[in-house]
């Protein structure tokens, strides 16, 4: 794909900028838009370890020492009209937040591979149905063998048919897409293929911007960008927001809120920034070797929830904390109106405006944000208040209820939402691309339900509504529920089915039934709870034993549900692709995918385990991320986490505070 060749070249432009003793020459990075000139250094003081970004007006002079590369101290002096201070990791996220940032055409090339890959699959089949044909044609009507042919023959056929559906889906959507040139059409479109494709890039990304980092630590000699060919590292460098300015902050002291690091500071002559302290103000970081990690000390939570390759709470003290895997939500992201990564470079809402995006939408970081809850969707985050109403959501939200309606329940999908009101009715905000938004006229609303794209609403008179389109097929919908369902006391929904519980506790499903999700197994009788997932669908029987239906452990790469009894509860995670449980006596399992960003080749396969510790302890809720990253939050408040870690750097494969 492009932008991973790209990568490759900037990876290897980069390493060519080793000297021949193999010490970097890219010790200070330097370029200029033709207004401003940018100086980027390294501040290896055991105090500060961090970049220093040097901004100042083009002059001659200033180009000169520049181009020759050789004083980097002159460069300095010279230019220091703004400055500021991002931490390492900052940088490393700013620059591979851009690298990652995948094309029109990388989505593109990606859904036309996989509609290639269905074509094959189509011959293949068909193939093997051809010969089915022939021979049994040529079997005499009595043969054994000729049943066993046609039981075969009956079973592909039916693979046919499905592949066939896919296909003509696939190409239609893709058609519509590519006329429109919506990336948003095409990112939905096979959203597991879509998911894949961005960790994929997200990992080269990583990998680029270690190499530039690395590099950049060096000292005293300037490596002069050029703005086209260099543009993703320009773009990151022009993220970062001003602290001090030489003479108009001249011994202005302040605090400012970068990334996950807290600094006092003071605005020295020359543009020169001392700090005072750098500490760590999210919950449950700690300060080690010279940077802000999360370790967990200290956490006591009241309230937890995932998103797609991440984990946000609250604690009893009320303060919101992220963790998670770099450069990914919900620790950074891109704003849709902007290219800054949240959080690099917001100034407390009590200091001077200079710019930036913050880690809680515009205006405050992560850090200052205070809540009663949190409920995470795959690709954004909003926080209630102690009257249950949305307070903030980041990235911002469209038609977000900010301190309006207060809420009952609050359900998320991909990147949407919807509130039951006190009185009953919908409010729905977010993404609309596929009338997420769209809510037909409902009252006396007793339950929803949201996943992927979808809603559902269960209304008193035991009816089921929904609204949206089914993740990954944009022709179909949730709300083609059964019309001979009767009343309905329960609903939930996933990313492509939906299940509900009738008044006489049976079950019934709709939607798509690749696995066998929507297949309710006929000896199944009444159950207390159900839950649809992406590829399956479990529930708690009425003498409390698990019941699970859809996709089995045919793969090494997923693991089946286990024989439970007395089970007290059900978890999902955001795609459904992970499901746990809990039993009466606290026992906690764990099943379902066990690999993320698996391509149709099996490549580049991060595989991770879902069995919980074995001294997990007493869990009150377990939230569980989209790249099956696993968090237990305990009867104590505390904390253990299990799962895919890929990308979360010093947090361990099992983690417990």
């Amino acid at each position: 794909m492009k932008k991973i060749f790209s990568l490759m070249l900037l990876s290897f432009a980069l390493l060519s900028c080793r000297s021949s003793s193999g010490r970097s020459a890219l010790d200070a990075a330097s370029f200029s838009d033709g207004t401003w000139t940018y100086l980027v250094y390294y501040n290896s003081d055991p105090s500060v370890l961090r970049f220093v970004i040097n901004k100042c007006r083009s002059t001659t002079e200033i180009d000169a020492v520049v181009s020759e590369g050789k004083d980097l101290n002159k460069a300095k002096a010279l230019c220091n009209g703004e400055v500021s201070t991002p931490a390492r990791s900052d940088l490393k996220e700013a620059i591979a937040s851009q690298i990652s940032n995948i094309s029109f055409d990388d989505i593109l090339n990606s859904k036309m591979n996989r509609s290639n890959y269905l074509t094959n699959e189509v011959a293949s089949i068909q193939s093997q149905i051809d010969r089915l044909n022939t021979e049994i044609s040529a079997l005499d009507a009595s043969s054994s063998k000729k049943h066993s042919l046609q039981d075969d023959h009956d079973l592909k056929a039916k693979t046919l048919q499905d592949l066939l559906k896919q296909q003509a889906e696939l190409n239609a959507a893709l058609a519509a897409a590519k006329s429109q040139a919506s990336m948003k059409a095409l990112k939905d479109l096979d959203l597991i293929d879509t998911l894949r494709l961005i960790g994929k890039g997200q990992e080269s990304a990583n990998l680029a911007a270690d190499i530039f980092i690395s590099m950049l630590a060096d000292k005293d000699k300037i490596y002069k960008l050029d703005v086209n060919k260099n543009r993703i590292l320009v773009k990151a460098i022009q993220n970062f927001d001003a602290i001090c300015r030489n003479d108009t902050r001249t011994f202005e002291s302040g605090e400012i809120d970068q990334g996950v690091e807290r600094m006092t500071y003071t605005c020295m002559k020359g543009g020169l920034v001392s700090f005072t302290s750098i500490t760590c103000p999210l919950p449950g970081y700690e300060r080690v070797s010279g940077a802000c990690v999360f370790t967990g000390k200290g956490l006591a939570l009241a309230n937890i929830t995932a998103s797609h390759s991440g984990i946000c709470a609250v604690t009893k003290g009320k303060a919101v904390t992220c963790w998670g895997k770099a450069g990914s939500f919900p620790l950074n992201y891109i704003a849709t109106s902007a290219v800054k990564p949240a959080g690099f470079g917001r100034l407390p809402e009590t200091s001077p405006k200079l710019g930036g995006i913050g880690l809680g939408g515009t205006g405050t970081p992560i850090a200052q944000m205070l809540g009663n809850s949190v409920i995470g969707a795959d690709h954004a985050m909003c926080s209630l208040d102690s009257s249950n109403k949305i307070n903030r959501c980041w990235p911002e939200l469209n038609s977000a209820p900010i301190n309006t309606d207060a809420f009952t329940s609050v359900q998320s999908g991909y990147a949407h939402y919807c509130g039951l009101t006190a009185d009953k009715t919908v409010k729905c905000w977010g993404e609309n691309s596929f009338n997420q938004m769209s809510v037909p006229f409902l009252s006396n609303v007793t339950a929803l339900s949201a996943a992927g794209q979808s809603t559902c609403a269960l209304t008193s008179d035991g009816k089921v509504n929904c609204w949206g389109t089914m993740m990954g097929n944009l022709n179909q919908s949730l709300a083609n529920s059964p019309a001979d369902m009767k009343k309905a006391i329960a609903i939930s929904t996933g990313a492509m089915h939906a299940c509900a519980i009738m008044d006489d506790n049976s079950v019934r499903c709709w939607g798509e039934n690749e696995y066998g999700q929507t297949t309710v197994p006929s000896d199944l009788g009444g159950v207390r709870s159900v839950v649809a997932g992406r590829f399956q669908t479990c529930a708690i029987t009425m003498s409390k034993d698990l019941r699970c239906w859809g996709k089995d452990n045919s793969s090494a790469a997923f693991a089946d549900a286990p024989k439970l009894q007395n089970v007290t509860r059900i978890f999902i995670g955001n795609l459904g692709v992970n499901i746990c449980a809990k039993t009466l006596d606290d026992k906690v399992s764990c099943w379902g995918t066990l690999q993320y960003g698996v391509s149709t080749d099996n490549r580049n396969a991060i595989e991770y385990s879902v069995t919980p510790p074995a001294n997990l302890g007493k869990v009150d809720d377990i939230v569980i991320s989209s790249v099956g990253y696993i968090c237990a939050r305990m009867s104590s408040g505390g904390l253990t986490c299990w799962g895919n870690v890929d990308g979360m750097g010093s947090i361990p494969a099992i983690f417990q505070n």
